[in-house]
């Protein structure tokens, strides 16, 4: 009948209402920019471009610590100018970067919001600091996985950069690489230390023993490294000794 076409009418558009006040609220943002402290945008010039980028789009200023200052005086100058739209804000919190300061995926470290690049889940440092693979550059936030460290320097690598040793466990970086050796039969990697330790033991992946060829390495690797070691501390003791008689 034409009262319940009427009424179903009535009923969708107090849906949609809905739809757009919420709508309305996930674009509402807090505080000043985050880069340049300009104020946040009036009701009539926000909508639009929350988490989406729409500002500068060269080069990085922010990778340069020596042209931050100006593109922080250049932007909140600009900021006061246009309204300072929102081009990215924290999921969390809504601090937001507005539109006149730089922001891109290159150079995260140096930006106050990230993007996660595996759940595109956008946040401010004080929400979650998110790692970054020193390899790949991959930035990962709290809620996706946690990165794992280098044995040696200590840096944050994602699982595909990683080197485990599949005994152990250690985890080592590409250049740290070189202190594992990988199984010839599945490629699992195993550190020197496991495989001098245990080398007659069979691969925990695929159970065939290390391979001549293995075992020739570790031992190549292994005296190359005792030999570094060795010269090292020559050196210092010589540098030592130099230093004492004059």
């Amino acid at each position: 009948s034409q009262s319940d076409l009427k009424d179903y009418k009535m009923s969708s558009a107090h849906i949609d209402d809905d739809d757009l006040d919420d709508e309305e609220d996930d674009d509402t943002v807090v505080g000043n920019c985050l880069h340049c402290n300009a104020p946040p945008p009036s009701k009539n010039s926000t909508g639009s471009n929350v988490s989406a980028v729409t500002g500068n789009t060269g080069p990085c200023p922010y990778s340069n610590h020596g042209t931050a200052a100006m593109s922080v005086a250049s932007a909140s100058s600009s900021a006061a100018v246009n309204g300072g739209r929102v081009q990215v804000s924290c999921d969390d919190c809504r601090s937001f970067i507005c539109d006149a300061c730089h922001w891109c995926h290159e150079f995260q470290a140096n930006h106050e919001i990230r993007v996660c690049d595996r759940c595109d889940a956008f946040y401010c440092r004080a929400c979650d600091e998110m790692d970054q693979c020193e390899d790949c550059g991959e930035v990962v936030c709290s809620t996706c996985t946690t990165l794992m460290s280098c044995k040696f320097c200590g840096c944050g690598l994602c699982e595909d950069c990683a080197t485990a040793c599949g005994r152990c466990g250690i985890v080592l970086c590409a250049r740290d690489a070189k202190f594992a050796v990988e199984c010839d039969t599945c490629k699992m990697s195993y550190c020197l230390v496991c495989l001098a330790s245990g080398t007659k033991d069979p691969c925990v992946r695929c159970g065939h023993r290390p391979s001549k060829r293995v075992e020739q390495l570790v031992h190549l690797r292994l005296k190359s490294i005792y030999k570094a070691f060795k010269q090292s501390g020559a050196s210092v003791s010589s540098s030592s000794g130099n230093g004492g008689s004059g």
